[in-house]
């Protein structure tokens, strides 16, 4: 199939990408630093070909933090159409430390640093707005996909 064939039939190719939210006992969610960001964002990454994105999300946090974790219910959806020609979907799940300790956290040479946050305590800026926006919300009316044009 042509570039002109492709447009008739309008092929989007998405690049999908998983995020965690992990929360502690007293509220705060775990946040890192990649070298490459000046900013802090959830853990999380990529989907590799044939993998299952509950799949990479455990893989991603075990490379990054060094932790098993156990996966909870889907959070919510994100299609980013924002970067088109190529947007990206964010799959955002509550996950939990298989141990229950926040403190045995073994950040990888891609990570520069990870903290935890009380979203609801201050002001952030340091923390990228839509990962920060996405995991506030508790809401049980809150919609499920969100589209950002």
């Amino acid at each position: 199939m042509n570039h002109e064939q492709e447009k008739q039939f309008n092929h989007v190719w998405v690049k999908l990408t998983v995020k965690a939210r992990i929360q502690d006992g007293i509220g705060r969610v775990l946040f890192v630093r990649p070298h490459y960001r000046n900013d802090f964002i959830l853990p999380g990454g990529d989907l590799e070909h044939g993998e299952h994105a509950k799949e990479c999300l455990q893989r991603e946090c075990l490379e990054e933090l060094g932790v098993n974790v156990q996966l909870g219910d889907p959070v919510g959806t994100i299609i980013n159409m924002q970067n088109h020609p190529n947007p990206c979907a964010l799959l955002l799940y509550d996950c939990f430390l298989e141990n229950h300790d926040a403190d045995n956290i073994i950040i990888s040479n891609e990570i520069q640093e990870y903290k935890w946050v009380d979203l609801r305590q201050g002001k952030h800026d340091d923390i990228h707005a839509m990962d920060a926006a996405v995991v506030q919300t508790d809401d049980p009316e809150y919609e499920r996909i969100i589209f950002l044009k």
